[in-house]
């Protein structure tokens, strides 16, 4: 945050109101009996499941990264100098284009900017209607705050399901 900070010269810390990390689950959470062997590049991700050629480098990363989003979760604010900046960090299931358009199949870097196009022109100076998918049925989890819905993500292979908890940085 600090480097971010510092590499733009037009605000400083004390600008900072609070701090939304968004991150993407990539699966993190799913039981090792859930990845699978697989016969292709990358990563393939079904509802239950998470295939891939190496599954115990896929459990290894699991591992790593439930660890370090654990961490994450438990810091709820941020200090520099005595000023003190509220923090949350806040997910997108399995990543972006599956949270917000429902897409289960690897995108593309310039399908992902079509998306971003696309999504922009529809939303991008509707800030409500952001805001209604967000607070939908088919995007929001369970949970009225952070630790509810990071418990409810982290159960079974709900990190591998559409959903997100960044509705609660509208509340």
């Amino acid at each position: 945050v600090l480097d971010r900070i510092e590499s733009r010269h037009a605000y400083d810390w004390a600008d900072i109101d609070r701090i939304v990390h968004i991150v993407d689950l990539d699966g993190a959470f799913v039981p090792d009996d859930c990845i699978r062997q697989g016969t292709g590049r990358g990563f393939v991700y079904g509802e239950d499941f998470i295939a891939a050629r190496k599954p115990e480098s896929v459990a290894a990363r699991n591992r790593e990264k439930a660890a370090s989003l654990r961490d994450l979760v438990e810091c709820r604010e941020l200090t520099y100098k005595r000023r003190r900046v509220p923090y949350g960090v806040y997910f997108l299931s399995r990543n972006l284009e599956h949270a917000l358009y429902g897409l289960t199949r690897d995108c593309t870097n310039r399908e992902k900017r079509l998306l971003s196009t696309a999504f922009d022109r529809k939303i991008g100076q509707r800030p409500q209607a952001f805001a209604r998918l967000l607070r939908s049925d088919a995007v929001r989890v369970p949970g009225d705050d952070l630790d509810a819905t990071w418990e409810y993500v982290q159960q079974g292979t709900r990190s591998l399901e559409r959903g997100s908890n960044l509705f609660l940085v509208l509340e």
